[in-house]
């Protein structure tokens, strides 16, 4: 008896270990890298994240918190970060957060970043496809930056 009790014990340990291993991942809703490429239509750059889909649907007044976290290859003085609706139907883009309002700051080349926003949607973008990430810097001398192992946990209060 007791060594069936021993075993029973032993089994159960190497069950919940298993289990906190199992589930031991960061819960992440986008990951991705990009490049901000030239924008030919202002002086800047932009690289964009991938487009929201129909698990995250943002409607105008939403409440919305961004936790980003990426790196670099290049310093960055200072990064905007928005979510913009790239539909057809609009031109350019329309934001749907305020334009410059959401900034990572002092970034280090090869140095994790890390921030996170609360912010307002302007507007309901024309289609949950449409909806999507994108990063911008104004320096002119900083060509082919990359942000790598990007990842960007959302959450949209009605």
């Amino acid at each position: 008896m007791k060594e069936m009790k021993r075993i029973l014990i032993l089994i159960l340990l190497i069950l919940s270990i298993e289990y906190l291993y199992a589930n031991d991942t960061k819960d992440v809703d986008f990951s991705f890298n990009t490049t901000l490429s030239y924008n030919s239509y202002g002086p800047n750059y932009q690289g964009y994240g991938p487009a929201l889909g129909k698990k995250f649907i943002i409607k105008k007044g939403n409440k919305i918190r961004v936790e980003i976290s990426g790196i670099a290859n290049k310093d960055i003085p200072i990064m905007y970060f928005s979510i913009v609706d790239r539909s057809q139907n609009v031109e350019f883009w329309k934001d749907i957060t305020p334009k410059k309002q959401l900034v990572i700051k002092d970034i280090v080349a090869g140095e994790p970043f890390k921030c996170s926003f609360t912010t307002n949607a302007l507007v309901t973008p024309t289609s949950y496809s449409s909806a999507r990430f994108v990063f911008m810097h104004e320096y002119m001398q900083l060509k082919k930056v990359k942000l790598s192992n990007c990842e960007i946990n959302i959450q949209i209060e009605k």
